[in-house]
């Protein structure tokens, strides 16, 4: 589905996005589009958006000319030349940047793949709030920031910090494809079943296991497994198997996971497999800008992955779990696989590593580019303006206009297909005098 919100950011809020905070606007209008309506009538997205725009022009009380001035679509596909292709819709949908801005008169557009939305999105939180601290490590700035997002599938992006100021690029990564890698009997032989399943002799990928459909994965396995298959409940997968039309197995299980004993088996398999990928990726980046966990499987099972090693940790940070109403135990699951990596076991230890709540994290980083784009386009205006100006004066010798006029500009941006999100944003700015 597309979800797309519009906001006005007025001219004297319009400035570079800082970390920490939401970039500015204020809402002015919401939709959620189901992309299948659209395509079961040969539809795209381009009549979503003028569907949109219609409806949020008569929102716009200040001015009936609504223009977009810069966009930013974050789409949940491979980005290649500023476009990107959906085969997953029939018939496939493409979008390219730089048709969009001849078509629809758009200044600039940008397409972005979902997940670094995502990565963008963590400038963006207000952590004290928005996350819970699962590894409290010294942050180092400037370092290094990655994020991996459990959902309906296994997302993975790294931030680094831009040279000419404080603030972070985001990168693009794959690395929910890399190889699965067992870690004990039971996940050796869950690898050869899912081998089979998928036909490939040599290995699977990591999101075979940590994903929505990875929990309906190890599920499965468990189901058939000769030492865990008396344990199934017939009732259980029937739902489970209902639940597939949808894409909810994951949410059937982690439901289940208190009463029944092979989706308790499942989520404990699952969240060790996430815990590990997790210090996989802390090794692989080092962020010592912090390694964030995001995506609707982070949040919803919190009580699960925050949890406290009274071993490690000591009395104060039990005292101050209890505080916080934290699960307690000896040892968790999550973070015994995030730790456990040998030689390097220290080198994870000393990344901090944070839990983000907030589900909306593709939604806010479109937003925040979408802000981050008008703004280098207006900086680029001033520039060009000054120059120019400045010309004047010294050929002709006349003072500066001093213009009052209003222009209503806009900033869309936008995440497509099962992850969607559309924001645009709108900018109220004045001739500068």
């Amino acid at each position: 589905n597309n979800r797309m919100e519009l906001y006005r950011v007025r001219h004297a809020e319009l400035k570079k996005p800082s970390r920490g905070v939401k970039a500015p606007g204020t809402l002015i209008h919401s939709k959620e589009f189901e992309n299948v309506k659209y395509t079961q009538v040969n539809k795209g997205w381009v009549d979503m958006y003028e569907e949109f725009m219609a409806e949020a022009k008569p929102l716009a009380k200040e001015t009936n000319n609504v223009k977009v001035s810069a966009a930013c679509i974050a789409a949940a596909g491979p980005i290649s030349n500023n476009s990107v292709t959906f085969t997953n819709i029939e018939p496939p949908w493409h979008i390219d940047g730089d048709e969009l801005e001849r078509r629809l008169g758009i200044d600039t557009v940008l397409l972005i793949n979902d997940f670094v939305a995502s990565g963008y999105g963590i400038l963006t939180l207000n952590e004290e709030k928005e996350c819970r601290t699962l590894q409290n490590a010294p942050r180092v700035p400037g370092a290094p920031i990655a994020c991996l997002g459990a959902g309906t599938g296994l997302g993975q992006c790294f931030l680094t910090a831009e040279n000419d100021s404080d603030g972070y690029a985001c990168f693009a990564s794959e690395g929910g494809h890399v190889d699965f890698a067992a870690r004990s009997q039971l996940e050796f032989d869950m690898q050869q079943y899912l081998k089979t399943k998928f036909g490939d002799e040599k290995r699977i990928s990591v999101e075979r296991v940590v994903s929505g459909r990875g929990l309906a994965n190890i599920y499965e396995f468990l189901c058939q497994y000769s030492e865990t298959s008396k344990l199934e409940d017939k009732e259980t997968t029937k739902q489970i198997e209902k639940a597939a039309v949808d894409n909810q197995e994951g949410k059937v299980i982690s439901k289940n996971a208190e009463s029944d004993r092979l989706c308790k088996m499942t989520m404990d398999l699952f969240i060790e497999a996430y815990g590990a990928e997790a210090g996989s990726c802390a090794l692989k980046f080092t962020p010592l800008g912090g390694l964030y966990l995001s995506g609707g499987l982070t949040s919803k099972n919190m009580g699960l992955i925050d949890v406290v090693d009274t071993v490690e940790d000591g009395k104060t940070t039990i005292s101050g779990a209890e505080a916080r109403q934290l699960t307690i135990r000896s040892h968790g699951r999550f973070m015994e696989g995030l730790r456990d990596k040998g030689r390097l076991s220290s080198v994870v230890r000393n990344i901090p590593v944070y839990a983000i709540l907030d589900e909306d994290l593709g939604k806010r980083g479109a937003h925040y580019v979408a802000v981050k784009l008008l703004y280098n386009n207006q900086q680029s205006s001033l520039s060009l303006s000054s120059k120019q100006e400045q010309s004047k004066e010294e050929k002709v010798g006349v003072g500066k206009s001093d213009g009052g006029a209003s222009v209503l500009s806009m900033v869309s941006a936008a995440a497509l297909v099962c992850t969607a999100t559309l924001v645009v944003a709108t900018v109220l700015r004045r001739k500068q005098m």
